[in-house]
């Protein structure tokens, strides 16, 4: 195909037209003075040679000429890829499959085209099959779906180059998408990629068992709490039965619940005491008749068992209720070794410990100075008048104590301080306001996955919470701080404003949290309340204790261990990263245990880290060879019999179409939003075709070429 003559100059034609007229104004001043001694008539002749010679270059600089369309009638055709997978055999709606929802839709889009464009419908599965000719031949029998592999694989195919690809899918896949990849490759080469997915109201039914937490932290000989959380989704007035199993995969208790639709109830198993050394306890509940997804009605939970108590320093500069009891609460815990320090003025100090106590007259020898004898601690503990312990030399220290030592610092009694206090500004979680006048009622708010209420403390829908006094010497908050989060709130009384009464941050390897209220004291003090059991016991020992242990070290360890993904697919290689606290001399030296399912797997060596600001890291790399729960522990030789440090690394049995028939719409509109294309629904497949189906789809374009008039 040709276009009719045009300038083509290397400038933009109204400047080459000038350049063009100022050459030839230029070429013929020139030759009226060259020809100035000639006779007239030979004059002439030169003068009109020379003006035309002048109009020839300046219309070679305009560049007359004609672009060539170098596209071609080829018709190019559009592709169906039909999801043939073994998922498709699932529920659609109407009493249909998917399969038979997705034949249906081929054949339209394939009679809707009419003679515009061709439309090829082909199969796949774990690959791009063969051109479907007799659908009724064909089943919704392969064992593997790779929408990934399959779009490369047409693009690649053809030496004409698709219009596009129409995917018609529940999305559903086997494999680590990299659908990115493929879409980008697609746009690259002009091929949309649009999309059907098939959703229906598969997995509408579902019950659903999952464990808050995950992973549950114990001191020896002390009771754990292991809590499920079943969800009803679509499966009618329901009353399923929840087992708890140890270790051994013998039953230890079980519990029933009763549960109406899209009710989320909890089931609490309280064990005495666990095994030293912990273990992976299972909860799981039979699948419920008619019910769509049986892959979540299990959970494992990992138990473990902390051999070194907790170290605790209370510091308290205004002494009151609140004080006296929490003291009194920590020593009487077995798991919990406490220093206790009093403020009584400005220069007298008092000091009990389990050895016994005695009267200190100088800060100097009450809180530590330096990152050794931080280190003592796991936790440090402020109530009111902080600033009578901590100086800025002292905050600097604490602030390293958190970030780099992996530590803990909780604001028991709200506010710290009068007024402003520049050095502990920056170690605490939020930023205070002015003071609230009113009193508020402690409210806990999911957390996240936290693990704090609803594992080890009571759920925010728990009715004790509604029982409890109400909490006094409230502060505003004007901001959270970066990486803080609200575990509870309250509502001041008479007002509609929300304040956060716990307030928790992480800060480098260490945490920082805030209780923003006074008053806990009369949880446990009240008669009537003594009823909901030892609320105030069990809010300040968990808290302390889930303190200790969120932070990267646990309590009496110098190793920690952190992976980059706690859950990968088969054979990807998983890097975990150690960070270790303790002193430089002697050496540390790491070595990675690993245990799967329990049993010795295998060690990894480690590979030293550039040093970082108070701490050093080493880095190794785990390649999981089978499916399965790995633990992953450190040892050094300097430290025998001694393994530190504890990480979980889930690898799942690679998946197949039986596991999981959930569809994924969201994966099948991204693969088709980044290539070009868009989701259409099934009553809009006419449309499709209106707006697909044309003539330009179905001409091969190639690349014009210039062709000067000359």
């Amino acid at each position: 195909m040709m276009t009719a003559f045009v300038w083509n100059p290397v400038l933009r034609l109204p400047e080459a037209i000038t350049v063009a007229l100022a050459f030839l104004a230029a070429g013929l001043w020139l030759a009226a003075r060259g020809t100035g001694d000639a006779s007239a008539g030979i004059r002439a002749k030169l003068l009109a040679l020379r003006t035309v010679a002048l109009i020839l270059v300046a219309l070679i600089w305009l560049n007359p000429g004609r672009w060539l369309d170098n596209s071609s009638d080829t018709k190019r055709d559009w592709l169906v890829l039909l999801d043939r997978s073994a998922s498709m055999r699932a529920e659609y709606e109407g009493g249909a499959n998917r399969w038979d929802t997705a034949v249906k839709a081929a054949k339209q889009l394939a009679k809707a085209s009419g003679d515009q464009g061709a439309v090829r419908v082909r199969t796949f599965a774990g690959q791009l099959e063969d051109e479907l000719t007799d659908f009724a031949q064909t089943a919704p029998d392969g064992a593997a779906t790779d929408l990934h592999r399959s779009v490369n694989s047409a693009l690649d195919q053809r030496a004409v180059p698709l219009a596009g690809v129409i995917v018609v899918s529940d999305g559903r896949a086997t494999t680590r998408a990299k659908l990115d990849e493929t879409s980008l490759r697609a746009r690259g080469r002009g091929v949309p990629i649009h999309a059907v997915p098939l959703t229906g109201n598969w997995g509408s039914r579902d019950l659903v068992l999952t464990a808050s937490p995950k992973q549950v932290s114990a001191f020896k000989d002390q009771p754990v709490k292991i809590t499920a959380l079943l969800e009803n989704r679509g499966l009618g007035a329901i009353k399923p039965v929840v087992i708890l199993t140890g270790p051994d995969g013998k039953e230890l208790k079980r519990q029933d619940a009763t549960l109406s639709d899209d009710q989320r109830v909890p089931r609490v198993f309280e064990l005495p005491a666990v095994p030293e050394g912990g273990g992976s306890y299972t909860l799981r509940t039979e699948p419920w008749p008619g019910e769509h997804i049986a892959s979540n009605n299990s959970v494992s939970v990992r138990v473990d068992i902390l051999a070194s108590k907790t170290r605790v320093l209370l510091l308290e500069g205004a002494p009151y209720w609140d004080s006296k009891f929490l003291a009194q609460l920590l020593r009487q815990q077995s798991a919990v070794d406490v220093l206790t320090v009093h403020r009584l003025n400005e220069e007298r100090y008092f000091r009990v410990e389990a050895t016994g106590a005695e009267p200190l007259q100088s800060p100097d020898t009450v809180f530590p100075r330096t990152a050794a004898e931080l280190a003592r601690y796991d936790l440090i503990v402020f109530g009111k008048g902080a600033d009578g312990f901590v100086d800025s030399a002292r905050a600097a220290a604490l602030q390293g104590f958190v970030r780099d030592q992996g530590g803990a610092i909780l604001f028991a009694r709200g506010k710290p301080y009068s007024g402003r206090y520049a050095p502990l500004e920056a170690l605490e979680p939020v930023e205070w306001g002015e003071p609230f006048a009113g009193s508020a009622r402690f409210s806990p708010l999911p957390d996240s996955g936290a693990g704090l209420f609803g594992g080890a403390l009571p759920a925010g829908d728990d009715r004790v919470w509604g029982t409890l006094p109400q909490l006094d010497d409230l502060t505003n908050i004007t901001r959270l701080k970066p990486f803080a989060r609200t575990l509870a709130d309250g509502t001041i009384d008479g007002k509609q404003t929300r304040v956060p009464l716990l307030v928790v941050r992480r800060l480098g390897r260490g945490m920082v949290a805030a209780v923003n209220a006074d008053g806990l004291w009369r949880w446990d003090f009240r008669p009537e309340v003594r009823e909901n059991g030892a609320v105030y016991q069990q809010f300040w020992v968990q808290l302390m204790q889930w303190c200790a242990t969120y932070s990267e070290f646990r309590p009496g360890q110098d190793y920690a261990v952190r992976l980059h993904d706690s859950s990968s697919e088969l054979g990807q290689p998983v890097r975990a990263v150690i960070a270790w606290r303790g002193p430089q001399s002697p050496e540390p030296k790491p070595v990675l245990k690993i245990t799967r399912n329990g049993a010795p797997y295998a060690d990894a060596t480690t590979t030293a880290l550039p040093a970082s600001d108070g701490g050093r890291e080493w880095a190794a790399v785990i390649n999981p060879t089978e499916p399965g729960q790995y633990e992953i522990r450190v040892a050094d030789a300097g430290r025998p019999g001694k393994l530190e440090g504890q990480a979980l690394l889930d690898i799942p049995a690679p998946a197949s179409e039986s596991d999981d028939l959930r569809p994924d719409e969201q994966s099948l509109a991204t693969l088709a939003r980044e290539s070009g294309g868009r989701t259409w629904k099934l009553d809009e497949l006419d449309e499709l075709a209106k707006q697909l189906w044309k003539k330009d789809t179905a001409i091969v374009a190639g690349k014009p070429q210039w062709e000067p008039l000359w």
